[in-house]
């Protein structure tokens, strides 16, 4: 394959990824909710994200941000809660670049909302050690499935990165072969990684404490 040929293979591949981003941009779905009460807590953007079955992500910034597990039609979905002055953003969008099933989003945004505004009812509740251990129980199950999940991710990318940077190339090979499993790596190490580190990060903060 001449030199001219990979770069314009190279080009017509990021041209289709951008405009798929563009597209799967489109079926992103946010909502601002007032907060006047004072400092935002933290604790209970996490619970109430866990209580939707996300695993929470919390890096200390001005966001946090809550996994959903993929399904069959899609690689899971990312909630973001950012914090704001006077209030709190909500986005939802898709892990991976998808241009249909906006409705899914919609339901995150409102499924957070309901559970924001019953936050004073579940505080209530949770000063019950039985409420408690079942919270704290469903929160562990989401953080080992995600885990394992991302873990698949990994090791798949990983396993692409390998044949990619190990095996020798055949002489008069296509360089272009190497590059495209180079950029399917990525998608399932992008994928994978942030879940598994936040996971080991939610198993580890209840066994430190």
């Amino acid at each position: 394959m001449s030199p001219l040929i990979l770069i314009l293979l190279i080009l017509v591949v990021a041209v289709a990824f951008y405009g798929l981003s563009r597209l799967s941009s489109s079926t992103a779905r946010e909502v601002a909710i007032p907060f006047a009460d004072g400092e935002l807590p933290r604790a209970e953007v996490k619970a109430a994200l866990e209580r939707m079955g996300c695993l929470a992500s919390d890096d200390g910034g001005s966001a946090i941000t809550g996994l959903l597990p993929g399904s069959g039609g899609s690689w899971g979905q990312e909630v973001t809660v950012k914090i704001e002055t006077g209030r709190i953003r909500v986005r939802s969008a898709f892990s991976s670049s998808q241009a249909f099933g906006a409705r899914k989003n919609q339901e995150n945004v409102d499924r957070f909302r309901a559970e924001w505004e019953r936050r004073a009812e579940v505080r209530a509740a949770a000063a019950d050690p039985v409420v408690q251990a079942s919270s704290e129980a469903r929160a562990r199950e989401v953080a080992r499935n995600t885990m394992w999940g991302g873990g698949l991710a990994v090791a798949a990318g990983m396993g692409l990165l390998s044949i990619a940077l190990c095996v020798p190339a055949r002489e008069g090979a296509s360089p272009g072969s190497k590059i495209s499993l180079v950029g399917l790596a990525l998608m399932p190490l992008a994928y994978g990684l942030p879940r598994v580190w936040a996971a080991v990060a939610r198993l580890r903060k209840k066994a430190d404490g």
